[in-house]
């Protein structure tokens, strides 16, 4: 048998890969090192992260929006509660590359958030003391996913 395309690594990202390709039609096959599921790689556990403001780096933004499109269709397919919004924090000083980078992919990408000031991440989040100089962007559509699900 022949294949259009081979995925090596069936991880979030292969498995996300392969299952697209094969709804275009492609022929398929997966290829995982590990017997799954396994925790040889970042998407195992009971849950993971995520979120929208991307501060690592902007261009990754429409790729994480695509994913929360294909994450909702998954539930619907699944008939499975998958992702959970819970909203989510970047803590640090306004000046720190998290803070700065988050806030720079929110708003080139149209990303709803808040920038809180200490007291203001105090009232809303007891749990957390923040230091003088750090504020927290808060994002709205940030969360958890269940992976192993």
């Amino acid at each position: 048998m022949s294949y259009d395309v081979i995925v090596l690594g069936l991880g979030a990202m292969g498995s996300a890969a392969a299952q697209q390709l094969a709804a275009r039609g492609k022929n398929v096959l997966g290829i995982e090192q590990f017997t799954p599921p396994h925790d040889k790689g970042s998407s195992h556990g009971g849950s993971r992260m995520i979120r929208q403001a991307y501060w690592e780096s902007a261009a990754y933004v429409p790729l994480v929006l695509r994913s929360y499109e294909l994450w909702e269709r998954l539930e619907r397919d699944a008939g499975k509660r998958l992702l959970t919004i819970t909203g989510g924090l970047i803590l640090g000083p306004a000046e720190s590359q998290m803070v700065a980078s988050g806030i720079a992919a929110a708003r080139q990408h149209g990303i709803a958030y808040t920038v809180l000031v200490p007291g203001e991440i105090r009232d809303r989040f007891p749990a957390i003391t923040p230091l003088e100089n750090d504020v927290a962007v808060f994002e709205e559509r940030a969360g958890y996913l269940l992976p192993e699900e």
